[in-house]
């Protein structure tokens, strides 16, 4: 089985792309994520499984933490100007409930993000990952997994790409990455204050949860009053089992509220944190590639050489009688030749530079796109708090009355 990177920048005409951003949300595909029953190994070298679902794709797989390196590995030689997401990081030593639970919400980000990309979806080896039913490593072993990066297959290149290009892209590339780095951290600042707020939620709930029995174990323990003919002590009683009721169920309310935190704004937040963090690397990968100056170093070579073959040929026709003729014209025709290879070079780095610029404007877009995945992030967040607070309010004021009908008078306790 081959699994070469199909091509994402389509036929080549002389309107611009469009990404169909529309379809492309409402076939956002989602990857759920968690742990394999058991682990594998021995003693202290035990290793996690994960179990990976694709909804879309109906199927269900177990994978390694080494799998999901691999993968990565291999499209960052397939996709070098694609954004590709960043794995969780690795962990020494024995890793503890805190760190797993850390690096599955890491590695389900992760999976996602290479699922809802318009063109790194569409790639077999990720297809491959998310289907095939054996072991991963086993799998490889018995796969021929090409790493030619996308662009190879793109050459010769269309005229019609160069044309499509934005004039100011340059422009926009340095806008863009001017402001990132500030981005990123503002994003890293509200995941950290969101977490807090969601621990002081859970924090509240379990604070409700001991109020809650507390006033239990108190109705328990003064359910009878030493004043035998003592109606209001009775009552009393009564009542803080209700409000113990109710505070449990506000309790159970604020960790829904937690849990649709930690898993709604605070993974959301991550995951647009994660994709400034791919742009910004892409844009580093990009200001590293070394396109420009190969060209200029294949320009010299060819200046270079087509002078040698000038003076090799004025060689020839007058040069000294003695002078064996055959040494020019070899000299001349290795000459040519290799300004003939040098110049095919050239055109291809050039092609490649074009590409290149035309992958960046793609991801650009794409980046911008998600622009929309923020506004809905935010819509999501406020909803749940209305819900939550509207739940409690309800459970607040159906107590209302029946602390009221505690008893208050101070000649009821006579």
């Amino acid at each position: 089985m081959d699994t070469s990177a199909p091509s994402g920048l389509g036929e080549a005409t002389d309107e611009p792309p469009e990404l169909d951003v529309h379809l492309w949300f409402l076939n956002l595909g989602t990857i759920h994520m968690g742990f394999a029953p058991e682990k594998e190994g021995i003693f202290i070298f035990k290793h996690t499984n994960y179990v990976v679902e694709s909804k879309n794709r109906q199927c269900t797989v177990v994978r390694r933490y080494s799998d999901f390196c691999f993968l990565l590995g291999v499209l960052e030689k397939i996709y070098p100007f694609r954004m590709l997401p960043q794995l969780p990081p690795k962990r020494l030593g024995v890793a503890d409930e805190t760190f797993l639970g850390r690096r599955l919400r890491g590695l389900t980000r992760f999976m996602n993000a290479l699922i809802r990309h318009p063109v790194l979806r569409n790639n077999p080896l990720i297809v491959s990952f998310l289907t095939e039913p054996v072991e991963f490593a086993t799998w490889r072993k018995n796969t021929v997994i090409s790493t030619e990066d996308e662009f190879a297959s793109l050459l010769p290149m269309s005229a019609v790409l160069a044309r499509q290009i934005p004039a100011n892209i340059k422009l926009q590339l340095e806008l863009i990455k001017r402001r990132l780095p500030g981005s990123i951290e503002y994003y890293r600042g509200m995941v950290h204050v969101m977490d807090r707020i969601q621990k002081r939620i859970e924090t509240n709930a379990a604070d409700y949860t001991r109020f809650s029995l507390a006033l239990n174990a108190l109705a328990d323990c003064e359910k009878q009053c030493h004043v035998e003919e003592c109606y209001s002590c009775g009552q009393l009683s009564q009542g803080y089992n209700k409000i113990g009721s109710h505070t449990s169920q506000s309790s159970l309310l604020l960790e829904e509220q937690g849990i649709a935190i930690q898993q709604g704004v605070v993974e959301d937040l991550k995951r647009h944190r994660d994709l400034l963090v791919s742009l910004l690397e892409l844009l580093q990968r990009r200001d590293r590639n070394n396109f420009f100056f190969l060209s200029q170093t294949l320009t010299k070579r060819i200046e270079s050489n087509d002078i040698k073959l000038k003076n090799a040929q004025a060689s020839v026709t007058s040069g000294p009688q003695d002078v064996n003729p055959g040494q020019f014209e070899s000299m001349t025709e290795k000459l040519a030749s290799s300004i003939a290879a040098e110049q095919d070079e050239l055109k291809t780095q050039e092609q490649r530079s074009i590409l290149l610029q035309h992958t960046l404007w793609m991801e650009i877009m794409y980046y911008h796109k998600n622009q929309a995945q923020v506004a809905i992030m935010y819509q999501n967040f406020v909803h749940e708090q209305i819900k939550t607070s509207q739940r409690l309010t309800d459970n607040w004021s159906s107590l209302s009355p029946l602390v009221h009908d505690l008893p208050m008078e101070s000649n009821g306790f006579s």
